[in-house]
């Protein structure tokens, strides 16, 4: 299903306001979009600090990298969340899902180039062993053949590894690049942005379901999978609507009416029913234009229970190179 056929199906699913039917008409048409900015769609995922945490985030914000530490200049960035649309009802997790996939369709669909990064800028907040609140940076290859870079402090510094010619390569903090094995890999395994990811929402959930093993009858695993796909990858606006409707196809999920992110943020949340992992998640979305506000993860079991955490992206855009390599 291409983007067109996505935003006909979209309309079609509600009735929608006479702002969606317009701009629906114009998309069909190929009419040019009004100059306006529009909500992120790039969103941030770290793990959480345990082997059983299940992490998640969601941009609020974007801005070229001005003085991020070593970036080249910004080739493209996406413009900050801005009201857009009028959406549809959203008493739902259906609902809600729709307006984000509606509100994602209005993005830019601008791309990075194979030798380019996604660089991120993540705020975390976590109880888990007491770590409190910081700042993780990160510069991922776009295609996945070069090493990238994550900053967590000022002395936490680590090079991610990439594939070349099928085989992993890293680099320990202090030493040279080298393989780390010869286990096969791909790229698309260390890719920021996966320009063949499906836009059909069937066949994404089929590529979900055999790469990752999760599906709408394990509500938590696939909030917690689309979760970690929305943040550690570049997503196109086509992309990122198919996400979300194979996520609104999970009958496990609840509408949380009034939640808020760890940054104070109010919005509308969707929240897996059954904890994942030890947690219970929560994608937390703006109430008028859809766009993320990132997400909060509650432990209910083992000893994360009852600790409260949460991540928001602060920053994401498209840079040509890294700081230099740990």
């Amino acid at each position: 299903m291409n983007e067109l056929n996505l935003i006909r199906t979209l309309l079609a699913e509600a009735p929608p306001s006479a702002e969606v039917i317009a701009e629906g008409r114009r998309r069909i048409a190929g009419q040019p979009a009004p100059r306006r900015k529009r909500p992120s769609v790039r969103w941030g995922l770290m793990g959480a600090g345990l082997a059983a945490a299940a992490g998640a985030a969601a941009v609020i914000t974007l801005a070229v990298t001005a003085g991020a530490p070593g970036t080249g200049p910004a080739s493209s960035a996406r413009p900050s969340a801005q009201p857009g649309l009028r959406f549809g009802p959203a008493t739902t997790p259906a609902g809600v899902l729709r307006n984000a996939a509606l509100a994602a369709l209005q993005l830019p669909a601008d791309a990075p180039r194979p030798d380019q990064f996604v660089y991120t800028q993540l705020y975390r907040y976590q109880q888990v062993g007491h770590a409190g609140g910081g700042v993780l940076q990160t510069w991922t290859s776009a295609d996945g053949t070069q090493l990238g870079v994550e900053y967590a402090g000022p002395n936490l510094k680590a090079a991610t590894p990439a594939c070349r010619n099928g085989v992993t390569i890293g680099k320990p903090v202090g030493q040279p690049v080298n393989q780390e094995g010869p286990s096969p890999c791909s790229a698309g395994d260390y890719a920021a942005y996966q320009p063949d990811l499906p836009t059909n929402p069937t066949a994404l959930l089929a590529y979900l379901r055999h790469r990752f093993g999760v599906g709408p009858a394990d509500p938590g695993g696939l909030l917690s999978q689309t979760e970690e796909m929305l943040t550690t990858s570049y997503l196109t606006p086509a992309q990122c609507a198919a996400l979300y409707r194979v996520l609104a196809q999970a009958p496990g999920l609840t509408v949380v009416p009034h939640v808020t992110n760890v940054r104070g943020q109010t919005g509308v949340g969707i929240r897996a029913s059954r904890e994942s992992k030890g947690f219970i998640n929560t994608i937390i979305f703006d109430r008028k234009t859809y766009a993320p506000l990132g997400m909060n993860w509650k432990g209910v079991e083992g000893p994360v229970k009852g600790t409260r955490n949460g991540e928001v992206l602060l920053k994401t855009a498209i840079v040509d190179k890294t700081p230099p390599l740990p």
